[in-house]
């Protein structure tokens, strides 16, 4: 009981970490390149001539 305030302390820095650093990885799992076979939008209409 001597240390309970600083277990406690240190447990919730440990946990907000582990919340912050779960966010932070989820980002390289949702982020994909584009395919080289596939067009990308601003190529598709880069050579479009108004009349």
């Amino acid at each position: 009981m001597k240390y309970y305030k600083q277990i406690k302390a240190a447990l919730i820095v440990a946990f907000i970490t582990l919340i912050c650093l779960w966010l932070y990885g989820c980002s390289s799992f949702t982020q994909t390149d584009s395919k080289k076979s596939q067009l990308i939008k601003t190529a598709v209409f880069k050579n479009v001539k108004n009349n």
